[in-house]
């Protein structure tokens, strides 16, 4: 007892000199240095870019602080408590000794009990957020509870466990305890069941992944590091039980294994929570590396690199490489992600390897889409996913999800029954509908379903004027307007001046991509029989005029599965989407998006990549590329321009293997900063004709450059100068030619496109422009705007600029400023004058360019965009008619 000196003559020396208390000083030092460096790296890791601090990480701070607190009681315990010595050596000493100890191993019990607490919760919060609305959810939520309620019990019993509390570390007065050891096991119990219940939470979800067993198991090894802290805690909740007897006769000799243990546990609760956001730390820290060679040969020579290759990005990589044998397939997507080992990653004019056809196991040609898709549910050998969508919108590092056929064709399934409670029974074949909502997966599977009905779905697009939408709507006979609840504001509007089209409100994508199994909605026609049937309205993108509505068949919705069954195809751009990860911003109401949601997710196997429903800015681009894991983006211009102004801007579409650009013209600057590293493919065509059907070249100098394949039927015949115009014939060979599906009654088609031919690489063509934007000038004289305005572009403060001045007697420059950048006109237009004198060394004297007829657009007049995001000419310049008129006043 306490006060009570034992004397010393009745114990050995060698029994006084035991010490164990090493071990405890070790516990508390691992631990105090394992979180301190798992905390500032997961501090690290909230200062990168895009990766947001959540109230899991605020959580954290409590948590270190009183894991910092346990390491502490156990550094005292040893210099003040007699730690691992034995009780009847510190009775001879120092009797008090053993009540210091009882009051540290009080305030341990309390500080990890918290401690413990506040890590757990960390971990569910975390999970919370990377579960979408269900039972995962409502089952955190419960842990939760359990946890709060857990700790509060935990408290009520500690603070009546000893009356009065002193005597829980003196027992020299009066006073009473309850049974200590049955309550720490009891204790120990339930925080097991808790840390199981951590673990077993994601399995349903990780399991049900779309992904290789090898890819589920190692995500699962990421949320297993979030329970942790259950292998302390069972050794923990053992050592009550193995220790009960020795505690009551030599209690400081036995505090060592319970109080190590116990500061143990606390701090392997925290170092899992800090464990499961270090993700992100796998694309900085060199550590990650492993080198490799490879072994090729170029030109007949045999040449040997080395590599290094970033871990933990869920590539394939092939590493074995003979000499001079190495597969071809594996060194092109080694050598993509590769970079020289402590230098930038050499630019290598390098073969392209791309999917060939026929895909395995695929029979490609005369297919209806909604019926790939009805069989590419019912297949259980294909895996490759339909769609991989972010787990956090708000969090891009906690990963992808990957959607199936399975999930698509069953939601197409539920909203083809909701479409047919929810329209006015008609007997109208083809019965027309519109759709407008919000970037989601909405259009695809409601196309899906209109398809099933065997209806029509207009698609028209939100940046056209309320005029033109009714005016699309007229021409289909449209009478029905389907949108979601948060689109009923901008949809009623245009209504109101078209009461006989009726809206009806859409449910939430959630009830259309559920678990439970709809009724079969089956597309009953065979080819022949459903090949010229109308599907899907999209319309052009106004540039130069009205937008008009342009119906696809199924046929037309085919192209690239017609395309794929060709004997003699080249490789072209279904070739680089085929079996791989593709990300595009181009929403599915414009007929590109939907031709990488569905069409080539379904006939090629590409899984398309989406991101937050947010515009993409150039950080939350990097995200994607980095997190989506994807091969190829197909971008705007504008976007890739925006990208290449900052370096890791430029390393992350540097890394990608394809790069695809549409609607506008590519920079050079930027081209030529990417071409050397990827493939960049320009993507040329119109909602009419559909994309061109050109071929993929491996030219890095003419990276803006291409060819046509013999079965488009694509002649170019000359106009002027060096300009000449595409123009498609109707051959009857020629199986690729959907303009003539549009425009049956032609036998050619003259697109206005102007192209030039590349002066070394013959058989290559650029376009540079249209025909209608020919400037034609009072005099007679004129010029064409768009050979001139990238050197206008060019400019580093210019974000677009058109030349106008029809009818006038010399020609007007407008000028948009990138966002950002003030409008100083003197200033400007001074900075300007270079660039406008370069544009006039290709003009005659009567149609140069002057700065004295420069409009800088305002902010409160921008350019008008089209759908594909580039400058709608007419109506921008219809839009500073005035300020074009005033300078000829």
């Amino acid at each position: 007892m306490p006060g009570t000196p034992l004397p010393r003559e009745q114990i050995s020396s060698q029994y006084l000199e035991e010490n164990i208390s090493n071990r405890l000083v070790a516990a508390s030092s691992i631990i105090l240095v394992v979180t301190t460096i798992l905390l500032a790296l997961r501090l690290y890791v909230r200062s990168l870019p895009n990766v947001k601090t959540g109230l899991e990480d605020i959580l954290l701070l409590p948590a270190y602080l009183l894991s910092l607190a346990s390491c502490i009681c156990g550094y005292l315990a040893v210099t003040h408590g007699g730690a691992g010595r034995h009780v009847k050596a510190l009775m001879i000493e120092d009797p008090n000794i053993v009540i210091v100890r009882g009051k540290l191993l009080y305030s341990l019990s309390w500080v990890t009990a918290y401690s413990n607490c506040f890590s757990r919760l960390s971990v569910l919060v975390l999970l919370y957020t990377i579960f979408t609305p269900g039972v995962a959810r409502k089952c955190t939520v419960l842990l939760m509870v359990y946890m709060v309620l857990f700790l509060v019990s935990q408290t009520i019993a500690g603070a009546m466990e000893c009356r009065p509390i002193a005597y829980f570390w003196d027992r020299t007065g009066d006073g009473t305890c309850i049974n200590l050891f049955l309550f720490f096991k009891l204790s120990g119990i339930l925080n097991i069941v808790g840390d199981v219940a951590i673990m077993v939470l994601p399995a349903h979800t990780v399991w049900n992944l779309q992904a290789s067993i090898a890819k589920r198991v190692a995500i699962s090894f990421v949320f297993l590091s979030g329970s942790i802290g259950l292998i302390a805690s069972c050794f923990r909740t053992a050592s009550f039980f193995t220790s009960q007897e020795q505690s009551t006769t030599d209690p400081t000799w036995a505090d060592v294994e319970l109080m190590s243990w116990t500061i143990v546990e606390s701090g392997m609760y925290m170092a899992a929570a800090c464990t499961m956001r270090l993700r992100p730390l796998l694309r900085k820290l060199p550590g990650w590396f492993k080198q490799f060679k490879t072994t090729h040969h170029e030109s007949g020579v045999t040449v040997e690199r080395t590599f290094t290759i970033e871990d933990g990005k869920g590539y394939e990589m092939n590493f074995y490489a003979k000499q001079g044998h190495i597969p071809l397939k594996s060194f092109d997507r080694d050598l993509n992600r590769a970079s020289i080992q402590g230098l930038q990653r050499p630019a290598v004019n390098r073969a392209m390897v791309s999917a060939t056809f026929p895909l395995p196991g695929v029979t490609h040609g005369k297919r209806i889409l909604a019926t790939v898709i009805e069989n590419r549910a019912q297949d259980g050998t294909n895996t490759n996913p339909w769609i991989s969508l972010p787990i956090n919108d708000q969090d891009l590092s906690a990963g992808y999800q990957d959607i199936t056929f399975q999930q698509l064709n069953n939601a197409a399934n539920h909203a083809a029954k909701w479409l047919s409670q929810a329209l006015p029974a008609t007997s109208e074949p083809f019965q027309c509908l519109a759709y407008a909502g919000p970037k989601d997966l909405r259009y695809a599977i409601l196309a899906v379903a209109v398809a099933k009905l065997q209806k029509v779905m207009v698609l028209p697009s939100p940046l056209i004027t309320p005029e033109a939408q009714l005016r699309i709507l007229e021409k289909k006979n449209c009478k029905l307007y389907l949108r979601p609840v948060e689109m009923a504001g901008p949809v009623d509007a245009i209504l109101q001046k078209a009461p006989h089209i009726e809206s009806i409100t859409v449910p939430g994508i959630e009830e259309f991509l559920r678990d439970d199994a709809a009724s079969p909605v089956v597309y009953g026609k065979t080819w022949d029989e459903g090949k010229d049937d109308p599907w899907l309205v999209f319309h052009t993108s106004g540039t130069t005029g009205n937008p008009k509505p342009i119906t696809y068949t199924h046929q037309m919705m085919a192209g690239a599965d017609t395309a794929a069954s060709l004997p003699d195809i080249e490789e072209t751009h279904i070739h680089q989407y085929a079996q791989r990860r593709w990300y595009t911003p181009l929403p599915s109401l414009h007929f590109v998006g939907m031709l990488m949601s569905l069409a080539m997710t379904g006939f090629v196997n590409m899984t398309s990549v989406i991101g937050p429903p947010a515009p993409p800015t150039p950080k939350l681009l990097i995200d994607i590329f980095r997190y989506g894991r994807i091969d190829g983006a197909l971008l705007m211009p504008a976007l890739i321009d925006q990208l290449c102004l900052l370096p890791e801007g430029i390393e992350a579409l540097r890394e990608l293997k394809y790069i695809h650009y549409a609607g506008a013209p590519l920079s050079a600057k930027s081209g030529n900063l990417l071409a050397p590293y990827t493939q960049v493919v320009p993507c040329v065509g119109s909602t009419e004709a559909g994309g061109y059907f050109t071929t993929i070249h491996q030219n890095k100098d003419a990276w803006d450059y291409l060819s046509f394949q013999k079965h488009s039927g694509a002649e170019f015949q000359h106009r002027m100068n060096d300009l000449h115009e595409l123009v498609f014939v109707r051959r009857p060979e020629c199986a690729m030619q959907q303009i003539f599906q549009v425009y049956p009654d032609r036998e050619s088609f003259g697109t206005d496109d102007l192209w030039i031919e590349h002066p070394v690489h013959k058989g290559l063509w650029k376009i540079i422009g249209r025909s209608d934007d020919y400037v034609y000038l009072a005099h007679g004289d004129g010029l064409h705007a768009s050979l001139l305005e990238p050197e206008i572009i060019a400019h580093p403060s210019v974000k677009s600029a058109i030349i106008g001045g029809h009818g006038q007697i010399s020609p007007v420059l407008l000028v948009e400023l990138i966002p950002g950048v003030e409008l100083d006109d003197e200033a400007l237009r001074e900075s300007l004058t270079p660039y406008i004198e370069k544009v006039n060394v290709h003009c005659h004297d009567c149609v140069k360019l002057s700065s004295e007829r420069l409009i800088f657009a305002t902010k409160d007049k921008p350019f008008i965009l089209t759908v594909k995001g580039s400058v709608a000419r007419l109506q921008t310049l219809a839009l500073y008619e005035g300020e074009i008129a005033s300078l000829f006043a």
